[in-house]
């Protein structure tokens, strides 16, 4: 059974987000990107950007980065410095700097995903108000390491209107 552990607000530095871009087309029937993120664990595309200066709330951590412009846009990547060049065959995307609320969904893995509406909710409730631009962050170890009964955190963080 998953939950909402935590929610709180944080405070995100200009960043730039640096990975690949991914649209609509690119998602499978059910609309997810779980094939995208095999084929970069698989080919090792995480390897060229863990060598960047990396930057953010909680640097290091392994993003699926969503917004409307007007189309979906799905970014897999992670957050470096402002300035820094993408290596080969990536893309970049300044950040501005912004307020974040962030919600710790503890669960079995197979459980945390899509848990969008309840963050929503959560953060309404917590007095904040987000908007339709979020991110999943998969920070090592709440993510990469269950606990004694299986489960894992995933942090889902929405943008905050200012």
């Amino acid at each position: 059974m998953w939950e909402i552990t935590k929610v709180y607000r944080e405070q995100l530095p200009a960043v730039r987000l640096i990975g690949r871009k991914y649209g609509k087309k690119d998602a499978d029937a059910s609309g997810a990107f779980a094939g995208i993120w095999e084929q970069w664990f698989q080919e090792g595309l995480f390897a060229p950007l863990d060598a960047l200066p990396l930057a953010g709330s909680e640097p290091g951590a392994y993003l699926g980065f969503m917004q409307l412009t007007p189309e979906l846009e799905y970014w897999i990547g992670v957050f470096c410095q402002e300035g820094t060049v993408p290596p080969d065959g990536y893309e970049a995307l300044d950040i501005e700097p912004s307020d974040l609320g962030v919600c710790w969904i503890q669960g079995p893995e197979e459980e945390v995903y899509g848990r969008e509406q309840a963050c929503i909710d959560a953060l309404r409730d917590a007095g904040m108000n987000p908007i339709i631009r979020c991110m999943e962050r998969y920070q090592c170890p709440r993510f990469t390491t269950p606990d004694d009964q299986g489960r894992v955190i995933l942090d889902l963080c929405f943008f905050l209107e200012s």
